[in-house]
């Protein structure tokens, strides 16, 4: 709501996040807090609705995946001891795996676990998110002309989740690279920066949502040439 302080809205939703993937939540320190208030109130706003739509959309990728069968195929302790490299390998077996230098695997948990994702779900925890994703910007739309993100210092915030990082970076030149880790939403105000590797990339379970935002800057992308 409107009426809502933007800073106690991030709390409830980022406390809500990680209730919903299964981990927990440290209240924002001191300097959280204060980057977060160096934020103009439309970002604030852009990011409490991102994180809501992110919110809304978890539970829906969660059961389009069938977190038992993958438990049993990789003999994971329980849910918790799934690893996304794990879970890539299995379903990577059927073109990665060779027999007589013919690909060939005798792994049948990697076939079913292909049939066994549920796209009807997937689809639709893409749809919650987008349409949350799509009033956050239209909100940012509507606003901006009355912030000037040139002169909006000292907003660079960091906040670590169960679900990856939420980032905003502040005007100035940064590099981010896809080994700062999984970011749930990277939000960046401007500046010549440079991005390299994996980035905005989900990977089941750790990250099932990675957003990235651009609202300004003549940034450099290099994905190398390994594949998402």
């Amino acid at each position: 709501p409107a009426t809502t302080p933007p800073v106690d809205a991030l709390g409830v939703v980022l406390e809500k996040l990680a209730e919903r993937g299964g981990g927990t939540f440290a209240p924002l320190d001191g300097d959280q807090r204060k980057a977060w208030r160096a934020l103009p109130d439309p970002l604030q706003r852009f990011v409490v609705r991102v994180l809501v739509g992110a919110c809304e959309a978890l539970p829906w990728l969660r059961v389009a995946f069938d977190e038992p069968f993958l438990v049993a195929a990789l003999g994971a302790r329980g849910p918790a001891g799934l690893a996304s490299r794990d879970l890539y390998r299995l379903a990577a077996r059927p073109w990665t795996d060779e027999d007589e230098t013919q690909t060939a695997t005798l792994s049948r948990a990697s076939f079913e676990a292909l049939g066994r994702v549920d796209r009807d779900y997937l689809a639709y925890a893409s749809v919650v998110f987008t349409m949350h994703l799509s009033v956050a910007l239209a909100g940012w739309e509507a606003a901006r002309a009355t912030v000037d993100l040139a002169k909006v210092e000292g907003a660079a915030l960091r906040v670590d989740t169960p679900l990856g990082a939420v980032r905003v970076l502040g005007p100035g030149d940064d590099a981010v690279t896809g080994a700062d880790g999984p970011a749930l939403l990277c939000l960046d105000l401007g500046g010549k920066d440079t991005y390299t590797g994996r980035i905005a990339v989900s990977s089941y379970p750790v990250a099932p949502i990675s957003t990235f935002v651009d609202l300004a800057g003549d940034d450099t992308w290099d994905g190398g040439d390994v594949a998402a």
